[in-house]
C-alpha cells in the first residue's frame, strides 16, 4: 500500500495547507494521524486519487467549502455545514413552504426586504435582477424584485444544497421541523 504524507497530499490537490488541515480534522479524506509534528497526516493514494476526483465532479462539496478560509486574522473559519441533500420533490415542497410563509407580503418586494427575509444582502437581489435570473425593475431609488422569482430562486436545488446563511439554514430548520410534524 503506497501512502502520501499530508505535504504532499496538499500538493496534489492543489490546495491551501490550511486547507488540508481542515480536510483531515473533519474527516473529509481517510487518513491516519501519526501523532508526529512533522509527517502528521498519511493518507492511502487511492483515497486521495478517490477525494480529487469528489473534488472535480461534486459541486456541492465545493460549495460547501468555499469561503471556509480567509486570511483575516480575525475571523475564524465556519464550522463545517454538511450539505443538504436536496431533489426536486423538496425544493418544491420548501417553496409552497415559504409562499405560504410569506403570503401577507406584496408581490413586489424592494430588495433590502427580501434580503431581509433571508439574511442575505440586498446586492445579491439586484445582481440577479441584472443577470435576468429573477424579474425586477427600479423604482425611484429602490430595486423591486417579484416574490414569487425570489422564493423559487431560495427554493432551487442548487441555493437548499450550498446556501451556508445562518437565517436561511433556520428557514430549512423551521420547514423539516414543520415537515416531520405532518409527516
Amino acid at each position: 500500500m503506497e501512502y502520501m504524507s499530508g505535504s504532499q497530499l496538499r500538493q496534489y490537490l492543489h490546495i491551501s495547507t490550511r486547507k488540508m488541515k481542515y480536510l483531515m480534522d473533519h474527516n473529509l479524506i481517510p487518513h491516519e494521524n501519526t501523532g508526529g509534528t512533522t509527517h502528521k497526516y498519511r493518507v492511502r493514494v487511492e483515497d486521495a486519487e478517490a477525494f480529487k476526483v469528489r473534488m472535480e465532479t461534486d459541486a456541492v462539496l465545493i460549495a460547501a467549502l468555499t469561503g471556509q478560509f480567509s486570511s483575516h486574522k480575525n475571523e475564524r473559519p465556519k464550522p463545517y455545514r454538511p450539505p443538504i441533500n436536496a431533489d426536486a420533490a423538496t425544493a418544491e415542497a420548501f417553496r409552497l413552504w415559504l409562499t405560504a410563509r410569506w403570503a401577507e407580503l406584496p408581490d413586489a418586494l424592494p430588495a433590502v426586504t427580501a434580503a431581509k427575509l433571508c439574511g442575505s444582502e440586498a446586492k445579491v437581489i439586484t445582481k440577479l435582477v441584472r443577470d435576468k435570473r429573477i424579474r425586477g425593475t427600479v423604482v425611484g431609488h429602490v430595486m423591486l424584485c417579484v416574490k414569487a422569482d425570489w422564493i423559487a430562486w431560495l427554493a432551487s436545488v442548487e441555493m437548499i444544497a450550498t446556501n451556508k446563511n445562518e437565517v436561511y439554514v433556520g428557514l430549512m430548520k423551521e420547514f423539516k421541523r414543520q415537515k416531520r410534524r405532518k409527516g
